[in-house]
């Protein structure tokens, strides 16, 4: 079978939103990691049966969170919500808490959650590498309804790529040091995964070829690009940093899913000759210089903008309260 055959997309889902979070998991004191995932999934009688909404991640120290297929960015906010919430109850039972700061704050050894998939992919990788990969992030997804609108909407979002990194950056010490940098989750990620970005996509047989000669044909999953076609037919953006609340990740949300909106309504520009190396070295100029987020400031107000004349409210109101919890010298005429 082909790569392309294995994207499955419903035409129902276009426009639908989708996230994931990621936390640690720590004592309930809040002064060391507690590894307690192999005891909710794996025990004699597993604490999570089912993997929809909580899952296990990579890193033996983190919990997954999930929301379900949401139309609407407050069904976002709401099922992260519900998540954390969980997360809670169960920690008051199990004797842990969770973390959201995007990287770790305690010394950490480099143990694996024992899946088959995150051991394969791990094998052979030397501990100082893999060590980048302890970090925690938001992934945002959009639902398309082929694999044509996909490529043009990964397409329209590659050049975007370091305002997401820009927007949602909130990692500026790593384990107590600072290097006065806007996103030490992102450096420690390059230690790991170094390309980030897919050239422009020609279209189908060309992603073909792309996966192919990335490894990644037989597995979606293993597609490392900070914005890929996800094999349940969304387009999804796994770059920003882990965010502190529910609300701040679906504000994040609300700018994925008005850029994405422009890009299927040709009311934005795809930028087809941006080279992956150029907007690599806008990403890390992104997570290195934390004044650059001034820059999107009247991209945030464009947004706002096209969301009202579009009748967009929802996005309308989550953009504008991120717009006012990034700039609040700056607020917006006519949003208070």
């Amino acid at each position: 079978m082909k790569y392309c055959d294995k994207l499955i997309f419903d035409p129902r889902y276009e426009g639908c939103l989708g996230a994931e979070e990621e936390y640690w998991t720590i004592n309930p004191e809040g002064t060391r990691f507690k590894i307690i995932a192999p005891k909710l999934f794996l025990g004699k009688v597993p604490v999570i049966c089912d993997e929809r909404e909580i899952k296990p991640e990579l890193p033996a120290q983190q919990i997954e969170g999930v929301t379900g297929i949401c139309s609407s960015l407050t069904e976002i906010e709401h099922d992260l919500e519900r998540v954390r919430r969980r997360l809670h109850k169960l920690g008051a039972v199990h004797r842990f808490a969770i973390d959201t700061y995007p990287v770790p704050r305690f010394s950490f050894k480099t143990r694996v959650y024992p899946k088959e998939r995150y051991l394969r992919v791990t094998k052979g990788m030397p501990r100082e590498i893999l060590r980048g990969g302890w970090i925690t992030g938001l992934h945002g997804h959009y639902g398309c309804r082929s694999l044509e609108q996909a490529i043009r909407i990964l397409n329209g979002l590659r050049a975007l790529i370091p305002m997401f990194v820009s927007l949602s950056a909130r990692s500026s010490h790593y384990q107590g040091n600072t290097r006065g940098y806007a996103s030490e989750r992102i450096m420690q990620y390059l230690t790991i995964q170094p390309r980030l970005m897919s050239p422009h996509i020609e279209g189908p047989q060309h992603l073909e070829e792309l996966a192919h000669d990335g490894g990644f044909s037989d597995d979606a999953g293993r597609c490392w690009w900070a914005v890929r076609i996800n094999s349940k037919g969304t387009v999804e953006v796994r770059i920003m940093d882990m965010q502190g609340s529910s609300r701040h990740a679906a504000e994040l949300l609300a700018v994925l899913s008005t850029v994405c909106h422009q890009i299927r309504h040709g009311a934005r520009s795809v930028n087809t000759h941006a080279t992956a190396a150029s907007i690599e070295c806008s990403i890390f100029d992104a997570a290195t210089q934390p004044g650059l987020r001034s820059s999107y400031m009247h991209e945030i107000q464009g947004l706002i903008d096209y969301a009202h004349e579009n009748f967009l409210m929802c996005e309308r109101m989550y953009l504008e309260s991120l717009f006012k919890r990034l700039y609040p010298f700056f607020v917006k005429e006519g949003c208070e």
